[in-house]
């Protein structure tokens, strides 16, 4: 399972948001009976298979976030993607292999990525991080490049990243997550899919 953190701009337009919210999100959350999760405090997963033009719109962000109390994905349920159902049912037939890793949890926070938008919480949401990770007797290792990183995924239990991506809707394995090396060699999905961490995939 592929998760990682990408800090979303605070300005999205909240009519969007409202209308992915009644178009798309609720209508499935109350088919689902999902909604009654928000009351107990427990917040159930829900993996979105989004295609075409709505794989482009922040469906885990859907909601109405200036009422009180808020209507929202974020405040029902904890939202997972998936490009496929196949992909969820292959990732959930394989048997879960016995974690041979080092206790260590490898953090990448861009706070600051030139040419782009700055994340200003992206580094106060990885000392929490780090903060939980060293409670629980975890190592932390924190990069900020390419071939460090990708060497590290071979051998740690968890990878959280908290930066900007791009999307390559022409050779979606040309996606990639921005290190501070993006420039001179972009870390690519291609990259990922070429580590031997897809072995025994960290939790990201």
């Amino acid at each position: 399972t592929v998760v990682y953190a990408v800090e979303t701009e605070v300005f999205l337009d909240q009519t969007l948001l409202q209308g992915l919210w009644d178009r798309v999100t609720c209508p499935v959350l109350e088919a689902l009976e999902l909604q009654k999760s928000q009351v107990k405090g427990f917040q159930k997963r829900v993996w979105w298979i989004p295609t075409g033009l709505l794989s482009r719109f922040p469906i885990q962000a859907a909601g109405y976030h200036l009422e009180q109390p808020p209507r929202s994905v974020l405040d029902t349920v904890v939202s997972s993607f998936a490009s496929s159902l196949r992909s969820i049912l292959r990732s959930r037939s394989n048997p879960a292999k016995s974690l041979s890793k080092p206790d260590r949890l490898v953090l990448v926070a861009m706070e600051t990525t030139p040419g782009f938008t700055p994340l200003p919480f992206a580094r106060n949401e990885a000392e929490e991080v780090k903060r939980i990770c060293q409670s629980a007797n975890l190592a932390v290792i924190e990069l900020h490049r390419k071939k460090p990183v990708l060497d590290a995924l071979a051998s740690c239990k968890i990878f959280h990243f908290a930066g900007h991506g791009c999307s390559d809707p022409i050779d979606p394995l040309q996606s990639c997550l921005l290190l501070g090396d993006r420039k001179e060699d972009r870390l690519t999905l291609a990259n990922f899919l070429g580590t031997s961490a897809l072995e025994q995939p960290p939790f990201l």
